[in-house]
């Protein structure tokens, strides 16, 4: 039925639009090296409880496309606290992690090389151990069809040509709705995978490079911005529609701080009636400023972890749910060295700290970035006992429900699998 639903999606799109890169080793493996059958689950008495509290961490499309990578995290949700993934569906160079069927993705060569060739007995393993699935689609920085196609491009006002980041990237220029409807179709795709959310990357204007030579279809101003982010949000929204998935958005930490879009599109009121989750980048190393009219020594954020976290956690929720009363705010957190202020790498306290900052703020959850993939193992809690595969078939952050042991007796438990 997901399948009949987003071929159709996509033919109705089509019809209607007619961070850094992670770490990972040269050689590929093929997407099948890492199916392999569920181990068999330790034996357990009792009830296991769950929350909607989401602990996440990332995997990106370079890291997916190595089995070692790909062990190391399943190892971290299967023996800590970890409860949820964000995967890359369309990483930062525009390259599909997963077959595709989306005529524009095939035309621009984005599914050229998709890491997982089977997906859907890859995400099994995720399902039948309750683990939150989150399919991260990087928007308007696509090297891949800003090239592609270079009339969907932001262009360069000095060369006539596509413009280029800091990174020599191209950028699709947002006001372009074709980038949209990609988007959307994308999203569905995702969406019949059986991904229980899609996060929206790179869901803004350009702000790295000589953004001054950047020239858009229309003229960058406030409302014209917002109204392009909105857009966006709104297409893939009744893409959606039809699945039930969440949507979810990352923004920058600053968005809190500051009553405007910061030039870039992101204004918090705007966006957050459109989105089943905000996930502000609360990483102490880019709040280079500090917080503005806050206390100065904030100015060096990096030794704050736990306020610069809870404060502006906080003052995210507030600006949010003003528009949007049934929003969820899990913000980004930071398990990378810093790069701004004296270069330490945080320890797992500080980790800790940031953890604490975002529920004390309000956050519904965290996410952990660490774009090596590597993580700070003795930050996360063991989890006691280790997650099991679901008899049930369910997501507890989905449905709420008790799961017992293998051959117990569960209420209501059925032999399907929420797909």
């Amino acid at each position: 039925m997901r399948r009949w639903l987003f071929l159709t999606l996509v033919c109705l799109l089509l019809f209607a639009g007619s961070r850094a890169p992670a770490f990972a080793p040269a050689q590929p493996a093929p997407g099948e090296a890492f199916i392999s059958p569920p181990p068999a689950p330790p034996q357990i008495t009792g009830e296991i409880h769950h929350t909607d509290y989401i602990k996440g961490l990332y995997i990106s499309y370079a890291a997916l496309s190595h089995a070692d990578f790909v062990n190391h995290v399943q190892d971290l949700l299967e023996e800590t606290e970890l409860n949820a993934v964000v995967m890359d569906f369309k990483g930062d160079y525009g390259l599909l992690t997963f077959p595709t069927q989306v005529p524009l993705a095939r035309q621009i060569g984005a599914a050229q090389a998709p890491v997982i060739q089977a997906p859907q007995p890859f995400l099994a393993w995720f399902k039948e151990r309750r683990v939150y699935t989150i399919a991260r689609i990087v928007v308007f920085k696509d090297d891949r069809l800003a090239n592609g196609i270079p009339a969907l491009a932001v262009q360069d006002a000095a060369t006539g040509g596509v413009w280029h980041d800091r990174e020599g990237m191209g950028w699709v220029d947002p006001y372009r709705q074709e980038a949209w409807v990609y988007t959307a179709a994308l999203a569905a795709e995702a969406a019949a995978l059986g991904f229980d959310e899609v996060q929206l990357d790179y869901v803004r204007f350009p702000t790295d490079g000589n953004v001054g030579r950047a020239r858009f279809a229309q003229t960058s101003t406030y409302e014209g911005r917002v109204g392009a982010i909105t857009g966006l949000m709104k297409t893939v929204r009744q893409a959606l529609a039809p699945y039930g998935v969440k949507l979810g958005a990352d923004v920058f930490g600053y968005t809190a701080w500051t009553p405007d879009d910061l030039g870039i599109g992101q204004h918090i009121e705007s966006l957050a009636p459109y989105l089943d989750v905000l996930a502000p980048m609360v990483y102490p190393s880019t709040f280079s400023a500090g917080l503005p009219g806050e206390a100065p020594q904030y100015r060096n954020a990096i030794a704050h972890p736990y306020e610069i976290v809870q404060k502006s956690t906080e003052r995210t929720v507030t600006r949010a749910l003003t528009s949007n009363p049934d929003i969820v705010v899990r913000p980004w957190l930071q398990d990378f060295g810093d790069y701004a202020f004296d270069y330490r790498t945080y320890t797992p306290a500080e980790i800790r700290q940031q953890m604490d900052g975002a529920r004390q703020g309000g956050g519904r959850g965290w996410m952990l970035w660490d774009p090596t993939i590597r993580y700070t193992r003795p930050a996360l809690v063991s989890a006691q006992p280790a997650h099991l595969p679901n008899p049930a078939g369910k997501v507890p952050v989905l449905v709420y429900r008790d799961v017992v042991a293998p051959g117990a007796s569960a209420p209501g438990a059925g032999a399907g699998r929420l797909a």
